[in-house]
């Protein structure tokens, strides 16, 4: 019984282990906001301007 919960802590401290290691990677790796990046915003756009899609809706 002892082998088995040993076992169970282990497999859940890799998990969580894996977890603050992916979290912390993902946390560097985004690039910094500053100004307009990184925001999923589009500009506005008049009906005519190219890539518009003719103000259809």
């Amino acid at each position: 019984m002892e082998d088995g919960r040993k076992k169970i802590w282990i497999c859940l401290l890799v998990i969580v282990l894996a977890a603050v290691t992916v979290g912390i990677l993902y946390y560097f790796s985004t690039p910094d906001t500053s100004g307009n990046e990184g925001y999923l915003i589009r500009a506005p756009y008049t009906c005519g301007a190219p890539g518009g899609n003719g103000c259809a809706v």
